[in-house]
């Protein structure tokens, strides 16, 4: 239990780092650079960024075998099936990098006069080592190295920062100035998490290359390349469509709600971390019981998070959120909340997702990944023939993510156990549930009917803020009451010593 509180904390600490550097970097950047220099350093940007998924999602391979082989060092086997995979994504990473480089320096030699700025290439390796490094935080993972490689993490996106604002703020830093503090952060986390590795000689970023190096391993790329596009396609594709058929304001409001949203979703994935390395351990360590009563907890707490921001978020109707957003449509920030908020209330799919990568289940993963590809884009595609923002939005929501939802909890995997499915099961009921408390008060913010829902007073806010934590208590009871056989034994887990003799549990330290 206390190793996964560190990492709970470790985890909400540098989400809270990231979101505060979306908040306070762009405004200062457009003060000292100018809006021309910050879309420059932007643009870059997300050239450099492609770096991070060069390795065409090897990432999600070859955790089955690390598993195996970090509990038999003699399974040579799993070894050398996992250095194949490592080689290639080191391999693949510095392709890409040369390709960008090379990339951007015709293109701007071709659109500029003068010589090229050498912090355009510094800040593409430092997205490469980045991406290494992240690459190496979902190996430790597998590892239960979670304290080790998410405080690596969190260190570098404080130093990054306090160096870039202090830079902006006193300095008033230019573009090459913070490119080299992206260089110089990602470097210094990538050998700190070096010397991690190099106790544990695994992970090394200048090990030698296999002599058998095979071509054929780059073969399950077609599968783990699905998730890069998936999470590429999740949040930038709507922007895109939205962009094409809406006003500037329903753009800027689904950006928002988007990030608002979020939270749920990012959480959820950091948790999910934690659960599915657990879960295959208890299951190798043969405890079956265990395993579905720790996946059980994380999927029913993470169906029961989603909804209660969900229910929050609808409730403020635009009150909060509106300081940020004060020309936007409520009635079109009612239906995206509506719809967003139903999303989050399946974000339990995220744990099944993080299962399936260290089961080893990559073909399974792929086909659902790209269903949600293919149904993505064909609610794009009708979003914009028939130029209809609802329609679209709809499509986007019950079709696309509820949709791969479905399929991904409720259909059995190839490697996958009942218990498995049972534990789909449930986290799909609980978004079913977690749906319709959330359509509920939706229902009672829309009508109009409650004034408490609109007046922007601090008793109306006072009032909201009771109905909601009746509303949330009601919705914990429903969930304990309709899961209490399966919550009984999950107690047993995280309490062993007031369950004794409940279940054959294993206590987390």
């Amino acid at each position: 239990m206390r190793k996964l509180l560190q990492f709970v904390s470790l985890a909400i600490l540098t989400q809270g780092i990231l979101f505060l550097n979306q908040l306070i970097l762009l405004p200062m950047q457009i003060r000292v650079w100018g809006h021309a220099g910050t879309a420059q350093w932007y643009t870059i940007v997300a050239l450099a960024a492609i770096a991070m998924v060069a390795d065409l999602g090897l990432r999600s391979a070859g955790h089955a075998e690390l598993i195996r082989y970090v509990r038999d060092p003699n399974d040579r086997g799993a070894k050398l099936a996992f250095q194949q995979i490592w080689a290639w994504i080191r391999i693949l990473s510095l392709i890409a990098t040369i390709l960008i480089i090379i990339f951007d320096l015709v293109s701007y030699r071709a659109q500029a006069m003068g010589s090229y700025p050498f912090w355009r290439l510094l800040l593409v390796i430092a997205f490469t080592l980045e991406g290494l490094l992240i690459v190496r935080i979902v190996y430790l993972d597998s590892m239960t190295y979670y304290r080790e490689a998410e405080g690596g993490y969190l260190l570098m996106v404080g130093m990054r920062l306090f160096l870039a604002v202090a830079g902006l703020w006193w300095f008033h830093l230019p573009a090459s100035g913070m490119a080299w503090i992206w260089f110089f952060t990602a470097a210094g986390a990538l050998a700190h998490q070096g010397r991690l590795c190099g106790r544990l000689r695994l992970l090394r970023l200048f090990e030698a290359i296999p002599r058998n190096l095979s071509a054929r391993t780059l073969a399950v790329a077609r599968h783990t390349m699905a998730t890069p596009f998936a999470n590429w396609a999740r949040p930038n594709l709507p922007v895109l469509v939205l962009s094409a058929i809406g006003s500037p304001t329903t753009v800027t409001t689904y950006i928002a709600l988007r990030a608002a949203f979020g939270a749920a979703g990012t959480t959820i994935a950091q948790l999910s971390r934690f659960a599915s390395v657990e879960y295959v351990q208890l299951k190798m360590d043969d405890r079956p019981e265990s395993a579905e009563a720790l996946l059980s907890a994380f999927v029913l707490f993470a169906a029961f998070f989603g909804t209660t921001l969900a229910c929050g978020i609808t409730a403020d109707n635009l009150r909060i959120i509106g300081i940020w957003l004060a020309a936007s449509n409520l009635a079109t920030y009612q239906t995206m909340a509506l719809l967003f908020g139903v999303s989050c209330a399946f974000c339990s799919s995220y744990i099944v997702l993080g299962l399936m990568l260290r089961m080893g289940e990559v073909a399974h993963l792929a086909r659902r990944q790209y269903l949600y590809i293919t149904l993505t884009g064909l609610s794009a595609i009708i979003g914009l023939v028939t130029r209809s923002l609802y329609l679209y939005l709809v499509l986007v929501a019950l079709l696309a993510e509820i949709g791969t939802t479905a399929a991904l909890m409720l259909a059995p995997t190839k490697n996958g156990s009942m218990s498995q499915t049972r534990v789909g099961s449930r986290g799909f009921v609980a978004g079913l549930v977690g749906s319709a408390f959330i359509l509920v008060i939706w229902l009672a913010v829309r009508s109009g009917y409650f004034p408490i829902f609109q007046s922007r007073s601090l008793l109306s806010g006072t009032w909201t803020a009771l109905v909601l934590m009746f509303w949330i208590g009601a919705l914990a009871l429903v969930t304990i009451y309709v899961n209490a056989d399966v919550l009984k034994p999950v107690w047993a887990f995280c309490f062993p010593s007031i369950y004794p003799k409940s279940l054959d549990a294993r206590r987390i330290d």
